[in-house]
């Protein structure tokens, strides 16, 4: 699942009023590959920020 504010109830009230997040915001997050590739299978993971000039937050 890709990060959103929606994943977390803080992650959204920070969002919906506009706070600027600070480390108290980290959260862990674990995703299991395992379940979808083989043992020693190469795989290559791309991460891509997604900007709203609408947006801010």
């Amino acid at each position: 699942m890709p990060y959103d504010a929606r994943e977390n109830e803080q992650w959204l009230a920070a969002y919906n009023n506009k706070q600027i997040p600070d480390t108290a915001s980290f959260m862990y997050h674990d995703t299991l590959l395992s379940n979808l590739y083989n043992t020693g299978q190469k795989i290559y993971l791309r991460f891509r920020l997604y900007a709203d000039e609408a947006t801010n937050g």
